[in-house]
């Protein structure tokens, strides 16, 4: 799964630097002596403190409530973090002269969602008093991400189990829960439902982070109220992710096969987000057997968002069974049908082309639109009826 962060929108701001303040030693009293005095031990000497106050321009994002104000020693690694509400400039004090100090800023919503920081500017506190001055202060605004995922498809064995890439961009942590589901899909009419799913989640290294099959035997672990599966036999975890790429497999815990559901569930809204994802798995004959990818758009305005349904491609990875002809449909959450494509090439080629997904087989489908926030559908199935095979969904938003 490639990695391709296209999700900062810079708004200009510039912001400047005023140091004010004198020292805050306590000034030494002169004593006189007739005889020389004993030699004391020398005592570490007090740094002079000094104030940095910090101006920019408000974002014309009609959506940020406030702005965060991060300041450290060591780049990218605040250790002071100050809210200032919806003020444009922020005061810094007890800063030691003579020390080189990193600041930084993200916007955030009434919601509590927050922007990635800045780029960085360093200072140095001077010894004497003086102003500086700094320009080019840049606050991205609010993010767009791709938030809740679930995908439903055959699972089986080998190269036939469920296999769900995502990345997490940012520079802070994200809790995600992970639900795999089997025998609940019943109540929703499914046959040959997955009877013991087990779900596995791995870093980008393929080191193994956590693994669940019956929910309730690491329900603490779950703590995901609301989230709670209703079969004991379907799986459930919560994991707190660094930012990266991670794989999750859904598998027959005790080597069956059937219809199971992958789900992803954003769970800290205000840190990091997840920009793209893949789900691949097997297509079978059959309404039920088709592989349904569901997704959210999270932010504000239009997000162009690029969906692509590989399959012939696949097998240049190694992978055998590939479906030949994949084809590709997209709908709202009223059940509205968005977009269709059996071949990629027949709509938006040049569009398609100037990006890095254009898929090398001309089969394969990709649906580039505009969509607003909201619940997506992405349904994939076999352009020649009766035909099964290994497909790929993958989902990326292209929000720069």
């Amino acid at each position: 799964m490639r990695l391709r962060p296209y999700l900062f929108i810079l708004l200009l701001c510039s912001l400047s630097f005023f140091v004010v303040g004198t020292s805050e030693a306590a000034p030494k009293k002169k004593t006189k002596y007739k005889t020389p005095p004993t030699k004391k031990a020398p005592t570490s000497a007090v740094p002079s403190k000094r104030s940095i106050t910090l101006t920019w321009d408000a974002s014309l994002d009609p959506n940020i409530a406030g702005y965060r104000v991060l300041c450290g020693t060591v780049s990218k690694r605040p250790v002071t973090v100050v809210d200032v509400g919806s003020a444009t400039s922020a005061v810094i004090s007890n800063l030691a002269a003579g020390k080189k100090y990193y600041f930084a800023a993200t916007a955030y919503d009434s919601l509590g969602r927050e922007s990635s920081p800045s780029y960085e500017v360093s200072f140095s506190a001077p010894a004497a008093s003086k102003s500086v001055s700094f320009t080019g202060f840049n606050v991205t605004s609010l993010p767009t991400a791709l938030a809740n995922v679930s995908t439903r498809v055959y699972v089986a064995h080998g190269e036939e189990v469920l296999i769900a890439g995502f990345t997490i961009d940012g520079s802070a942590s994200k809790r995600v829960a992970l639900r795999a589901l089997g025998p609940s899909l019943q109540k929703s009419g499914l046959q040959n439902v997955l009877g013991d799913p087990l779900l596995t989640l791995y870093d980008a290294s393929g080191a193994m982070i956590a693994r669940n099959d019956d929910w309730r035997l690491t329900y603490d672990s779950v703590n995901a109220p609301g989230l709670e599966p209703t079969e004991e036999k379907e799986a459930a975890l919560v994991a707190e992710l660094p930012p990266g790429s991670y794989t999750a497999v859904l598998a027959g815990a005790d080597g069956g096969a059937g219809v199971g559901l992958f789900e992803l569930y954003d769970l800290t809204t205000t840190a990091g987000r997840i920009i793209n994802l893949s789900v691949r798995g097997k297509i079978e004959a059959g309404e039920n057997n088709i592989m349904i990818g569901g997704f959210v758009v999270s932010g504000a305005g239009q997000i162009p968002v690029m969906i692509r349904a590989l399959g012939s491609s696949l097998e240049t990875a190694g992978v055998t069974g590939a479906l030949a002809d994949p084809i590709l449909e997209v709908y709202n959450q009223d059940g509205t049908l968005l977009a269709s494509n059996d071949s990629w090439k027949s709509h938006q080629e040049s569009e398609i082309k100037a990006t890095p997904f254009a898929p090398i087989d001309d089969r394969e489908c990709v649906i580039y639109n505009a969509l607003t926030p909201g619940n997506y559908t992405a349904v994939v199935r076999s352009a020649v009826p009766f035909h099964t095979g290994i497909a790929l969904v993958e989902v990326y938003s292209m929000a720069r």
